[in-house]
């Protein structure tokens, strides 16, 4: 897991430095080829600011991702629609993996915690997997008081079947 050393600069080194870091996370995708519905549960992703409460700044995701349980029997031009992350500061599961997103039964202490979501639909077939990316996002985000990490599910946007896949995403921050 990446871990910042907050203790590596000196106060006055440290005025104006950012530490960049690329942090992947797995998740099983179970999702049934409905758009709108739960593809992964909240993920943690530990580890993305430097200190507690701290806050880090989202640059770029890539989505690594096949439409089967096992990467050689899938196929990269079958997952060729997109799908939303969802960052927050909450920890809570958002529900059941396939279930329609708009029959969650959050409250409002539980979406407070959501930082950004951005969609992510620029697909590359390689072979097996289908490869996703978006850069340049920009978005703050800021931990709970207790923690470093931040936290991810995922949203279809798409009629993709993905059979139990995995996806890994490599998620690209500039910690404070």
């Amino acid at each position: 897991m990446a871990e910042t050393d907050i203790f590596k600069y000196s106060t006055n080194e440290r005025l104006g430095k950012m530490d960049v870091d690329i942090i992947d996370i797995q998740a099983t995708l179970t999702g049934d080829g409905t758009s709108g519905d739960l593809m992964f549960d909240t993920t943690e992703i530990a580890n993305c600011v430097s200190v507690n409460g701290g806050t880090a700044l989202l640059h770029s995701v890539v989505a690594i991702v096949t439409n089967h349980a096992t990467d050689a029997s899938g196929t990269g031009s079958s997952t060729t629609g997109g799908f939303k992350l969802v960052i927050t500061s909450d920890s809570t599961s958002i529900g059941t993996v396939s279930d329609v997103i708009g029959a969650d039964t959050s409250t409002r202490a539980v979406l407070d915690g959501i930082a950004t979501i951005v969609t992510i639909s620029d697909n590359v077939d390689h072979g097996y997997f289908g490869v996703l990316t978006k850069s340049n996002i920009g978005a703050i985000l800021k931990a709970s008081a207790d923690t470093k990490s931040m936290y991810a599910y995922g949203i279809t946007n798409s009629a993709d079947d993905y059979n139990g896949a995995k996806i890994t995403l490599r998620i690209g921050v500039i910690k404070d």
